[in-house]
């Protein structure tokens, strides 16, 4: 579940990352606002974690029409619990890949060689972001 929204008048999108209800940037720019933090391997990839917010920063945080967004009615646990579910069942192309990823193969290679798999596998584009987060941390 998406959500635009605006925090301290920057608009962002409200997303579950690796199941934890965070704030997305729109726009390169947007990477200058505190407790904006690199999250991918991609240079786009930058969010707030809702829970490195205070009570006062997340009363910030507006849907469209300027009403305060109360983020624990945004997503149920059966939401959080889905996305972790789809964690633990591609980790197996995670052991597949961390060898390749390893051994230094240059980026162009790598992304051939993780391309070949999510074919094999039939993998979602959500699922393949998964992925490469515990390929790029380690977890």
């Amino acid at each position: 579940m998406n959500k635009k929204i605006l925090y301290n008048g920057h608009p962002l999108t409200l997303v579950l990352f690796y199941g934890s209800p965070c704030l997305w940037i729109h726009y390169p720019e947007q990477r200058s606002i505190p407790k904006m933090e690199f999250v991918g391997g991609y240079p786009n990839e930058w969010c707030i974690y809702v829970c490195n917010l205070t009570d006062e920063e997340k009363s910030q945080i507006k849907d469209e029409d300027g009403n305060t967004v109360d983020i624990s009615k945004e997503f149920n646990e059966r939401d959080i619990e889905e996305v972790k579910e789809s964690i633990k069942k591609y980790s197996n192309i995670y052991i597949v890949l961390e060898g390749v990823f390893n051994k230094n193969i240059y980026p162009l290679e790598l992304q051939k060689a993780f391309d070949e798999e999510l074919k094999k596998r039939n993998i979602t584009e959500q699922e393949e972001e998964v992925i490469w987060y515990k390929l790029e941390h380690k977890t």
